[in-house]
């Protein structure tokens, strides 16, 4: 991981320790420094580089998992989580999208991993909402054509993955 030289902790600033690092190395993740696939250094290595001890790297780690950007399993490291690819669902009118945290039994059923969100579909005349992790879906709406008086309203760029 190529780290910056300006991204430094600040001891004397109100954000624990903990939150100044989770958002360093939530930005060398943004900015490409650890490719999606690709393991963080390890934890004593991240401790020494910032000058922090090892629980403060844990607890920076946890944030970002729960926060869905990494995953962590015991024994290895933390590696940057990789996007799935998206199924579009088609939503029609009378239909409702909800995204919210998921139940822990939704997230074993789903097998998420943490701080993945689910979107719950409910639509018009079904008695049960269909449930999907919302990092593997794009919906996508009905337009109807009283909605819009010429189809060069409608915008195309969010129907990309």
């Amino acid at each position: 991981m190529a780290y910056s030289a300006c991204m430094s902790i600040d001891r004397f600033a109100s954000t624990p320790l903990h939150r100044q690092l989770a958002e360093i190395l939530r930005t060398q993740i943004a900015c490409g420094a650890v490719a999606a696939g690709g393991d963080l250094p390890a934890e004593a290595d991240i401790a020494w580089t910032y000058g922090v001890g090892v629980d403060t790297v844990r607890r920076s780690l946890a944030e970002l998992a729960h926060q869905g950007l990494i995953t962590i399993e015991r024994g290895r490291r933390a590696r940057v989580r990789t996007a799935p690819p998206r199924e579009v669902i088609p939503l029609h009118v009378g239909d409702v999208a909800i995204s919210r945290m998921p139940t822990p039994a939704e997230s074993s059923s789903l097998s998420l991993a943490t701080g993945v969100p689910v979107t719950e579909i409910r639509r018009a005349g079904m008695p049960s909402p269909e449930l999907h992790p919302a990092d593997a879906i794009q919906l996508l709406g009905e337009v109807l054509a009283s909605d819009v008086t010429d189809l060069a309203d409608i915008d195309h760029r969010g129907s990309g993955p």
